[in-house]
C-alpha cells in the first residue's frame, strides 16, 4: 500500500472532458488531444500544497515527565503517519500529479498518474536520490487499464486504482489502491463488481533496501495477503438502492528473520510480537441501504465479520495449545446516516445530517473469541459521513489508537498486539475496544463559490481497552495485557471525547480551490486514563489541527 486518496479522486472525476460520450476514459484530465488515428488522449494535472500546524496531537504528553523522570519517549505519541511520511507539529505537504489517459472508443482505455508526495524541504524537492523522505516520494501512483466485455455487460480492469466495496457508505469494510483485477458491470436495475487484490507479497518484501536471497523466489510458504471482494446492487426505483457486499481477506504475512526459516520464532524482545507465521481468514458480509427520497437521504450498513486467526502463538487461560493458539473472529459494525436537503427552503445549498457509527469491541481477554471489529481497510476519512482530510482521528493518533484513514481504535486492545485480523498495515487488532460515534453536521453554501462544512461527534470506546504501564503502541511489541499486576491494566472510563472538524472551501476558478481547515479533539476521561497508564500523568490538552490547502486541478 502506498497511498489511498479516494476522496481526492472523486473530486477530480468531474473534470473529465464531456462531449466524448463514445469514449471511455478511466482517469481525470481536461486537456484532450484527438489524434489522426482512432485513439483519444487526455492529459491533466494536480498541484496540491498544504501547510499544516498541529498542537497537542498527543494531548500534551511530550511536555510531561514519564513516571517522574525526564520524558524518554520524546515525541513518539506526537508523531503520526500520513501519506507524505511521519510528521509532527508543523509541516508543508505537497501532493502533485500528472494524468495520462488513452482510449479507443469505449472498447479499451488506460489511465496512469505520476505522483510526487512528500513533506517539503530543500532536501525533498532536490531530487538527488530516489528516496528523500520516509517513503519513495515519486512514482506511478495510479494505473487502470480496462476493456469492455459486452457479452457479460461488464468492463474488466487491471492495475492499481481506487477500488472499494463501500465507498458510498463509510468505508467500514474495504477501500484502497491495491494492485489487482476487478470486474464492474450492470444490466437493467442490477449492477455488480468483483475483485481480487494483492495487499502484500512477503516473497518480494524489501528489507533494509535489499531483497534477501531467501525471499527473491517463492519459498513454498504462503507469504501473502490477498483480498477477494464482491458487491451487488439492486435499484428497484430511482433513489433507492439495495446492496450486498462480501469480502474474504486471507492474511498470512510473515515476520521472520531474512535468513533461514522465515517461520522460525523470533528472538527476544521481538518474541513478544507472537508467532511470526499467523494465518488469518477473515470474512465480511452485510447489506447496504441507500434511499434518496423527498429530500431525505438515508444511508445504512451492517457488517458481520467472522473467521479464524490461527497459529498466533498467543495464549491465555482458554487458548492453551501453543502450537496452534487459534482464535475465532466474531465482530460487527453498523452505520446509520440521515441527511435532509433544505436547499429549496433556504434558497442556497443547506444540508444537515445526523449519523451513528458503531463497531463492536472485545470484552474478554481470557476467551478464544476476537470480538473487536477490524475492516480489511477502514477509511472513514474519505467518506461523507464525518469524513475529511482535516480529521485528527483519521490521520493516525497513537493515544486514541487510530490507524491512518480510520476512525476505529484498532491499535489498542485488551490482550496482545499480535492479534491482527486486518487493517491498512495488517495490524488492526481483533481484541480492539471498538467504537461508538454519534453526531452530525451541516454543509452550507451561502455564496456561489464558497462552501462551509462542519461535523461534531461524540466518541466512546465500545469496551475498555487495557493499557500497560509505559506501553508505547508505536514500538509494536508491548507486553501481554492484562498482566500480573494487581491493577490489570484496564482503564476506568470509555469516553474518548468530542471531535469537531471544519472546512471552508472557496472556488477561485472551476479548476482552483482554497480550503481553510480547523479541527479539534477535546479529550475525555478515557484519554486521561490512557495517558495516566502510559506515562504516569493524566493529560488532557485539546488536540488541534490547522491547515490551508491550495488545490489546482485540470
Amino acid at each position: 500500500m502506498k497511498r489511498s486518496s479516494p476522496a481526492i479522486l472523486a473530486l477530480l472525476v468531474f473534470l473529465l472532458c464531456i462531449g466524448f460520450s463514445a469514449v471511455a476514459l478511466a482517469g481525470p484530465g481536461s486537456v484532450v488531444i484527438k489524434t489522426d488515428g482512432d485513439i483519444t488522449a487526455t492529459f491533466g494535472g494536480q498541484v496540491r500544497v498544504v501547510p499544516v500546524y498541529e498542537q497537542n496531537w498527543d494531548f500534551g504528553i511530550k511536555d510531561k515527565t514519564v513516571f517522574g523522570q525526564t520524558n524518554p519517549l520524546g515525541g513518539v505519541f506526537r508523531n503520526h503517519l500520513t501519506e507524505g511520511g511521519v510528521v509532527c507539529c508543523g509541516y508543508i505537504r505537497s501532493e502533485d500529479r500528472l494524468y495520462f489517459s488513452f482510449a479507443k472508443g469505449d472498447l479499451w482505455d488506460v489511465y496512469m498518474a505520476l505522483e510526487f508526495d512528500d513533506v517539503l524541504s530543500s532536501r525533498t524537492v532536490d531530487r538527488v536520490r530516489a528516496t528523500q523522505g520516509d517513503f519513495g516520494s515519486f512514482g506511478l501512483e495510479r494505473l487502470n487499464a480496462s476493456i469492455k466485455l459486452p457479452w457479460i455487460f461488464s468492463r474488466f480492469h487491471a492495475g492499481w486504482d481506487i477500488y472499494a466495496v463501500d465507498l458510498d457508505t463509510a468505508l467500514l469494510v474495504y477501500g484502497d489502491d491495491d494492485p489487482g483485477f476487478w470486474l464492474k458491470g450492470g444490466v437493467a436495475n442490477l449492477d455488480w463488481q468483483f475483485g481480487y487484490h494483492r495487499k502484500d507479497d512477503a516473497n518480494r518484501r524489501i528489507v533494509a533496501n535489499s531483497i534477501p536471497a531467501v525471499t527473491i523466489t517463492n519459498t513454498g510458504y504462503d507469504n501473502d495477503r490477498d483480498i477477494y471482494s464482491a458487491r451487488i446492487n439492486y435499484t428497484p426505483l430511482k433513489g433507492l438502492k439495495l446492496g450486498l457486499l462480501y469480502t474474504y481477506d486471507r492474511l498470512a504475512i510473515r515476520f521472520g528473520l531474512p535468513t533461514g526459516d522465515p517461520c522460525r520464532p523470533l528472538p527476544p524482545p521481538l518474541s513478544s510480537i507472537g508467532n511470526p507465521c499467523p494465518e488469518v481468514d477473515s470474512h465480511h458480509i452485510g447489506p447496504i441501504l441507500i434511499a434518496d427520497l423527498a429530500g431525505f437521504k438515508f444511508t445504512g450498513q451492517y457488517v458481520y465479520q467472522f473467521g479464524e486467526a490461527k497459529k498466533t502463538g498467543i495464549t491465555n487461560v482458554a487458548v492453551t495449545d501453543t502450537n496452534n493458539a487459534n482464535y475465532d473472529i466474531e465482530a460487527h459494525a453498523v452505520l446509520a446516516d440521515l441527511a435532509y436537503d433544505l436547499t429549496p427552503w433556504a434558497g442556497f445549498r443547506l444540508i444537515p445530517h445526523v449519523a451513528v457509527i458503531w463497531a463492536s469491541g472485545d470484552d474478554d481477554p481470557t476467551d478464544n473469541k476476537l470480538k473487536g471489529y477490524a475492516a480489511n481497510v477502514s477509511g472513514q476519512r474519505f467518506t461523507p459521513v464525518f469524513g475529511g482530510e482535516n480529521t485528527i482521528l483519521g490521520d493516525f493518533n497513537l493515544v486514541v489508537g487510530t490507524n491512518l484513514y480510520s476512525f476505529l481504535p484498532n491499535l489498542r486492545g485488551n490482550q496482545h498486539s499480535g492479534l491482527g485480523t486486518g487493517g491498512l498495515l495488517s495490524n488492526d487488532r481483533g481484541d480492539s475496544p471498538g467504537l461508538l460515534v454519534v453526531g452530525g453536521g451541516i454543509t452550507v453554501a451561502p455564496l456561489k463559490n464558497a462552501v462551509y462544512r462542519t461535523n461534531a461527534y461524540y466518541l466512546r470506546y465500545s469496551e475498555k481497552p487495557c493499557v500497560n504501564f509505559g506501553e508505547v503502541p508505536a514500538l509494536s511489541a508491548p507486553a501481554a495485557c492484562p498482566n500480573a499486576n494487581p491493577n490489570s491494566g484496564f482503564i476506568a472510563h470509555r469516553e474518548i471525547g468530542i471531535g469537531w472538524d471544519n472546512e471552508v472551501m472557496v472556488f477561485l476558478d472551476k479548476n482552483m480551490v482554497v480550503k481553510g481547515q480547523f479541527s479539534f479533539l477535546f479529550p475525555g476521561d478515557a484519554v486521561r486514563d490512557v495517558t495516566q497508564r502510559s506515562v504516569g500523568q493524566a493529560v488532557d490538552e485539546t488536540a488541534i489541527r490547522l491547515a490551508l490547502e491550495l488545490l489546482w486541478n485540470f
